[in-house]
């Protein structure tokens, strides 16, 4: 548990760089305004809603009789909650409006018309939610394509543990930190809805917690998918996929998806049609009445009231179902909708944010159903009022806050399913990133085949062992790594030309894992850290007491670094950095890859008593070098037919040059 507290500690201090602390105040001041947006819309709109009313009550004082009043009709507005004041919604969707007569009129503004309803909203609609849907997919794209960029330091860190449990900590680490950092940014968001007094209800919480939820999957979406364009790509291509998959994921996906779902809307009775259809129903009517009433003239009152009775149950049942025939129509895009966006994490956050504003296009179907409902209540007491009541005595038929549609957060039909099926993606993701780290930490970037006529290298116990390597360098050493983590059956077709033993047991064809700690050059220190963070990551991953960090922190060359970022040290500073650490990890074996290179001589001495220091311990360190002009006093040449030589009294000659006083380069 104490690799992976030292690990979070690493990931966290890689990531709260002066740089990222900034781009966060800029995130911060963006979601501020954006939810103050929703904040100014929400209170206009109850501002409008309270003149809508009075309206309402002005222009019924102003009515003649029933009669004028049935002809006139109700107004309904429909109300969203102060929840809906984070997300966006359909442009149309916006002081959304319905009116309903005693017959034919049920018109929810031009939001019935066919396609309109299906429109999209601006991909800059400046909401909270929005905008944290676009930093937000960016930002973790970028956290994921920066998570594994330097792979001799992760060597490093597998020396500690296996592969496997490395990858999940850093993953883990990195998690935490982008969860941690959403629900801060929540926490902010919610300040500005405190200050301004806005009421949010009980009910709310359960939907906001989906969109908590939706946010993680589009998160975690990312993240892997980040982790995977950085194995894949090539640095020069890196910034420029990253970009063009963020682009076709928040963009031109969504965007596709909305003309296909635009051009389904097509085929929705146009509401003029409608219109004029249910119109055609009374006219019908009418003229049956203008018939009766010209034969019955001498009882005129009561054959209309028969015939009134007569079309609510026929006629009016005919226009019902004019309007039910035109919400199912409505209800079989909204599903394609929501199969359609429910296919990516990105869509997903879109379509669920929008139901959960309750401007979504389940609460457009509710509250057509509601004015449906107020219509036939409408109709009826109509009827009553004018054929069974004195019709002089105008009665309101809005009762209270009937006028008003309280609309509710919803989330997208067959959420759970989506949900899982995003989680899917993600799992594929995470396999595919899980391969490529171990790919990178194990595949050879060269190929060039190891020289058969190498001879074997024998690790002994207390014995440090130098090797000049004369051809390919990188390819050599990461066969020897790969060879002492077992790894080299699996990621070497080719027989393997070298042999390491030790103890007369040989580890060519191993399959298990050495305890061996991989070392490598300074100029591979994570450049994100600081001097004084990188120390006490390792104080933590070793189990330093604190009076062995404070001995590490006391090392020569550290006092004056300490605050300062490892990037932007020279590279002997670098050097006094590692030399400051190594001293205190304790492993049998040490795989020390190339650290002398351009470093001085008196890098050189102190790496060479470190050395010691570990066989004296009763460690074998194998050290790799590309230089032998340290080698002073021996002859070795050049052999085109080995990958190196054995350089036996390095060590010695460094001693001496230290011995000597030597300091130069």
């Amino acid at each position: 548990m104490w690799q992976f507290r030292a690990i979070f500690f690493h990931e966290s201090r890689t990531i709260s760089c002066w740089r990222n602390v900034i781009i966060l105040a800029l995130l911060v001041i963006l979601l501020q305004y954006g939810v103050y947006k929703g904040i100014w819309d929400h209170q206009s709109f109850i501002a409008k809603s309270r003149e809508f009313q009075a309206n309402e009550r002005l222009n019924f004082k102003n009515m003649v009789n029933d009669i004028n009043f049935s002809d006139f009709g109700v107004q309904v507005l429909f109300l969203p909650t102060a929840s809906g004041l984070f997300f966006s919604y359909p442009p149309l969707m916006f002081e959304v409006s319905g009116n309903i007569n005693s017959i034919v009129t049920l018109n929810i503004r031009n939001n019935s018309l066919g396609k309109s309803l299906f429109e999209s909203s601006s991909i800059y609609q400046d909401r909270g939610a929005n905008i944290l849907f676009f930093l937000g997919s960016l930002a973790a794209l970028f956290i994921g394509v920066g998570v594994f960029r330097n792979r001799d330091h992760l060597k490093l860190l597998c020396s500690f543990n296996s592969c496997n449990r490395i990858y999940a900590f850093v993953i883990i680490s990195r998690l935490i930190l982008i969860m941690v950092l959403f629900l801060l940014l929540c926490m902010l968001m919610m300040i500005p809805v405190l200050l301004e007094s806005v009421a949010l209800t009980q009910s709310d919480v359960p939907y906001l917690t989906a969109f908590i939820i939706v946010f993680i999957l589009q998160a975690l979406f990312f993240f892997f998918l980040g982790t995977i364009i950085r194995f894949v790509c090539s640095p020069w291509s890196r910034l420029g996929v990253l970009l063009a998959a963020w682009i076709l994921l928040i963009v031109i996906v969504p965007g596709l998806f909305q003309s296909i779902i635009e051009e389904e809307a097509n085929v929705i009775t146009s509401h003029y049609k409608l219109h004029a259809d249910k119109l055609n129903i009374v006219t019908n009517f009418e003229k049956e009445v203008k018939e009766k009433a010209g034969k019955f003239a001498e009882n005129g009152f009561a054959v209309f009231r028969d015939l009134l009775e007569k079309f609510r149950d026929n006629g009016f049942k005919l226009i019902e179902a004019k309007d039910e025939d035109y919400k199912k129509q409505i209800q079989r895009v909204i599903k394609k909708y929501y199969l359609l966006f429910g296919l990516t994490p990105p869509t997903l956050y879109k379509s669920t944010t929008l139901e959960i504003s309750s401007r979504g296009y389940g609460n457009f179907l509710d509250f057509f159903s509601y004015l449906q409902e107020l219509r036939r209540h409408f109709f009826q007491s109509r009827i009553d009022r004018v054929y069974y009541n004195d019709p002089k005595a105008l009665v309101n038929f809005v009762k209270e806050n009937e006028n008003l549609f309280q609309s509710r957060p919803g989330l997208p039909e067959n959420f759970g399913y989506f949900v899982l099926l995003n989680l899917g993606y993600i799992l594929g993701l995470m396999i595919a990133s899980f391969l490529l780290f171990r790919r990178l930490l194990y595949k050879p970037e060269e190929n060039e085949p190891v020289k058969k006529g190498n001879p074997a290298i024998l690790l002994k116990k207390s014995l440090l062992k130098v090797l000049w390597v004369i051809r390919d360098p990188k390819g050599f050493s990461e066969r020897l790594y790969n060879l002492l983590s077992g790894k080299f059956p699996i990621y070497h077709k080719k027989e393997c030309a070298l042999e390491v033993k030790m103890a007369d047991v040989d580890y060519t064809d191993n399959r298990a894992k050495l305890e061996f700690v991989y070392v490598h050059h300074p100029d591979r220190l994570p450049k994100d850290l600081r001097v004084k963070d990188y120390i006490g990551f390792f104080a933590r991953l070793l189990k330093l007491t604190r009076e062995q960090e404070v001995q590490v922190n006391a090392a020569p060359g550290i006092t004056g670094i300490k605050r300062k970022y490892i990037g932007k040290l020279k590279r002997e500073d670098r050097g006094n950095v590692l030399l400051a650490v190594l001293p205190y990890i304790k492993k049998g074996i040490y795989l020390v890859d190339v650290v002398s290179r351009d470093m001085s001589v008196e890098y050189i001495i102190r790496l060479n008593g470190i050395m010691k220091g570990w066989t004296e311990s009763g460690a074998a360190v194998l050290f790799l070098t590309l230089e032998r002009d340290v080698n002073i006093g021996v002859s070795v040449g050049i052999n085109n037919e080995i990958n190196f030589n054995e350089l036996d009294l390095w060590s010695e000659t460094v001693s001496r040059l230290n011995e000597l006083g030597y300091t130069g380069k």
